[in-house]
């Protein structure tokens, strides 16, 4: 049997799930900075299509309706802050740099 040293122990990288914030806190087509374990991250929330297999009732029930995702803060092009200068796009559910338009999925 192999055993693992314990000073190995924890690993230099978060390791396992971690809340950076509340679902509910984030609306369709929301995007929010949020920093977590000493980095920026943008936040945000696409909007919901017919293939989220979500009915559409009222704006109120559906404004959560989205999906959730979380990528490094800053555009690779210039180093925009997207968390600051992003958009989700309606077109395309992407996350869109404000400055020159750049799409991340």
């Amino acid at each position: 049997t192999r055993h693992q040293k314990a000073s190995a122990f924890p690993p230099p990288f978060p390791n396992g799930w971690f809340m950076v914030c509340r679902s509910e806190d984030v609306a369709n087509g929301q995007v929010k900075e949020v920093v977590a374990f000493g980095r920026s991250y943008a936040l945000y929330r696409t909007y919901p299509t017919p293939t989220d297999g979500q009915r559409r009732v009222t704006n109120e029930v559906n404004k959560h309706l989205g999906i959730v995702q979380m990528v490094e803060a800053y555009c690779p092009h210039l180093g925009a802050n997207l968390g600051v200068a992003g958009e989700v796009s309606m077109s395309t559910n992407c996350l869109k740099c404000k400055f020159h338009g750049w799409e991340f999925d």
